[in-house]
């Protein structure tokens, strides 16, 4: 979880939030607070009946995003054991998906099938691409190769941004299995991509003797029916289709590996369907946005993992703007003047005339075509589009799904508050696929204005404005409606109960328990409260906007070693420059609470004589051991353990009530 937690979005002021505790609040942000004459920052949280709870910034890692702004959502109550029990159903629940999840990752395992041998032209074939490898790309190839080569059959997810090389991985999988005359299927969401995939795959394996054929609406009914049945006699070792595939009950000849690509487009159903296939056929899903259910079978075990968060060599961020017409004409301009290309996209189908007239009113010199209507229609416009026969295209979001044209590196979206999150960073990444600087123009009309959740993911998309960022759109754009039940298309509503981010950390912990043969526990984990009399923030005049502040307390909430502190601490003073002292007070409570944390410590306060502290459910048994490693220590009758101590200035007792939780925890 660790792993999937560090490309997470953190939550911002007016979100929903879970605390694990207390249960789902209202994030009101950070906010000062003076604590016995010492200032500290609080998150702000309004609980139902406007009931406030203020959590120490160091403890914000018991606090995550719910997911979802829906006006709906209901507050918790700080004064009711409601959310208390309603956790603890959905742990009980999650229990039973869980063992359903190890289950099947039991059963795969326990299949066997006969390892893939790499071919001797395997390097020649290697030498067809046309870039260089990323690190993280010969990663994901390794991994690849890895699972081809073992006995167990493959489940892999690679994710990466999009032109990032994940096609590559797929590709060179797909020629191990061709070689050894077994089959291989790529699915494709959209005819288009499709066919697309097709021209790549005719190119690479075209001196290689391996048959490859398409299966969309692109081509005739004559073509599809030799097709057919040149997959089912075995003549054909390579198969790009879309999802019709499923429906069309073909039996192939030797099935042995199932491509998916940009699976996040696919419904339950057609996953469903896939998994009749062959219980011994290898499977590798592609995504640059993973869906919820796919990312949770990657934590838990059940698929295997490979990230591409390197970008290609030279490849630049796309600047993303909001415009008006005013802006079109000369965005339009200056892209053609550059020998570029255009998309302009709309989210309407009716929209698609006026924009047409609009572009060619404003940009009379420029050729322009319209995606739209029959099959062979769309197909010759998008091969004159990348035969750089047309300066722009005008379409739908049929463009959203992996076309890539290299030339194009600039789009226009048209009324954008009309997609959703995930649709408009796929779209966004149809441009910048090259070495040139590449731009998205959001268009709004004059007179519309943005609603609430709008706005909200134009903020997410600019934060998302960093190359790579895929992923993390990712596991802030798991949509509480589809996430539901792991296995099926039963919508459980465990999500909405708890928050995305709790439900994966509560599966992947039942999960790991059951893996363990540990007894699942109701108890929450350790958060220690600790109080060192010390002013602890970050002043807003050392980092000024309160969204970068709280994205640092996130970071440096979730810290759980000493050594990434001081790593912590080298990358501000690289930033933001030398470190005020209410900073570096809080990086020293962070080792505190790491130390605490081992030693099973729930409390600590430390006053000019001394500190007090207590355990989490009393679990420290050597007591005498304690008493014996600090002279002065008492035991109150209230179990709390007392440490006298007389410190000359507050910077020896800082540094001597850290070196007081470095010797508890080892002891």
């Amino acid at each position: 979880m660790d792993f999937f937690k560090q490309y997470s979005l953190a939550f911002y002021e007016g979100d929903f939030v879970v605390h694990e505790v207390h249960g789902i609040a209202l994030f009101e942000g950070l906010v000062n607070l003076d604590v016995a004459g010492v200032h500290r920052d609080f998150l702000a949280l309004r609980y139902r009946n406007d009931d406030r709870l203020y959590v120490p910034v160091e403890n914000i890692s018991i606090i995550s995003r719910y997911g979802s702004n829906d006006l709906n959502v209901q507050l918790d109550s700080l004064k009711s054991n409601v959310w208390k029990n309603r956790k603890a159903s959905v742990r009980k629940k999650l229990l039973i998906v869980a063992n359903d999840l190890l289950r099947l990752a039991a059963k795969r395992k326990l299949t066997k099938v006969a390892p893939y041998e790499i071919p001797r032209n395997y390097e020649q074939f290697c030498d067809g691409f046309e870039h260089t490898e990323t690190a993280d790309q010969h990663t994901a190839i390794d991994a690849a190769l890895s699972d081809l080569q073992s006995d167990t059959p493959m489940d892999r997810l690679v994710c990466g941004d999009v032109g990032f090389g994940k096609t590559e991985v797929a590709i060179r999988a797909a020629f191990i299995v061709a070689s050894s005359m077994k089959q291989v299927v790529l699915l494709a969401p959209t005819t288009i991509l499709v066919s697309q995939h097709f021209r790549s795959f005719k190119k690479r394996f075209c001196e290689f003797g391996i048959e490859i054929c398409e299966l969309s609406r692109f081509i005739s009914k004559a073509q599809m029916t030799k097709n057919i049945k040149d997959i089912e006699s075995g003549h054909v070792q390579i198969v790009i289709a879309t999802h019709a595939i499923l429906s069309k009950r073909i039996n192939f000849f030797d099935l042995g590996l199932v491509i998916i690509d940009e699976e996040q487009h696919f419904g339950v159903k057609q996953k469903e369907a896939l998994k009749d296939l062959n219980a011994k056929t290898h499977f590798m899903t592609l995504s640059a946005t993973p869906i919820p259910r796919t990312l949770q079978l990657a934590v838990s075990g059940v698929k295997d993992f490979s990230l591409i968060a390197t970008p290609p060599t030279d490849r630049l961020s796309v600047k993303t703007d909001v415009c008006n017409i005013d802006n079109i004409k000369a965005a339009i301009e200056f892209e053609k003047a550059r020998g570029g290309q255009i998309f302009f996209v709309t989210p309407r189908i009716e929209f698609l005339r006026d924009l047409y007239a609009l572009a060619t009113k404003i940009c009379p010199d420029v050729s322009i075509r319209i995606v739209h209507g029959k099959a062979e229609d769309i197909e010759k416009t998008i091969i004159d589009f990348c035969n750089h026969k047309i300066d722009m295209l005008i379409s739908t979001n049929i463009i959203d799904s992996g076309i890539d044209i290299p030339n194009a590196n600039t789009i226009i979206i048209h009324k954008f508050d009309l997609f959703g999150l995930s649709q408009l960073y796929q779209l966004r990444g149809r441009v910048g696929r090259s070495s040139r600087q590449a731009y998205a123009h959001l268009l709004l009309d004059e007179n519309r204005k943005l609603t609430e959740s709008a706005q909200r993911r134009l903020e997410i998309l600019q934060k998302l404005n960093t190359i790579g960022s895929g992923f993390r759109l990712a596991s802030y754009d798991l949509d509480i409606r589809g996430a539901g039940n792991l296995l099926g298309e039963e919508q459980s509503g465990y999500v909405r109960d708890v928050g995305v981010d709790l439900y994966q950390s509560m599966l992947q912990e039942a999960v790991l328990m059951l893996k363990s043969g540990e007894e699942v526990s109701n108890t929450e984990k350790n958060d220690p409260q600790i109080n060192l009399g010390i002013p602890v923030f970050i002043p807003d005049n050392y980092i000024p906007d309160p969204s970068v502040r709280l994205d640092i307390y996130r970071k440096i909430g979730n810290i759980d070693s000493e050594q990434n502190v001081d790593v912590m601490e080298f990358n501000l003073i690289d930033k933001f420059g030398q470190i005020p002292q209410e900073t570096k007070n809080l990086l020293t409570l962070i080792k505190v609470k790491i130390n605490c944390i081992r030693a099973n410590i729930d409390k600590l306060d430390v006053a000019s004589k001394g500190l007090t502290f207590s355990f989490f459910e009393n679990k420290y048994h050597d007591v005498p051991a304690l008493l014996n490693l600090f002279k002065t220590a008492k035991v109150r009758n209230d179990n709390k353990i007392v440490i006298l101590k007389n410190w000359r200035n507050i910077s020896e007792r800082t540094t001597d009530v850290l070196e007081i939780a470095r010797a508890i925890s080892g002891c």
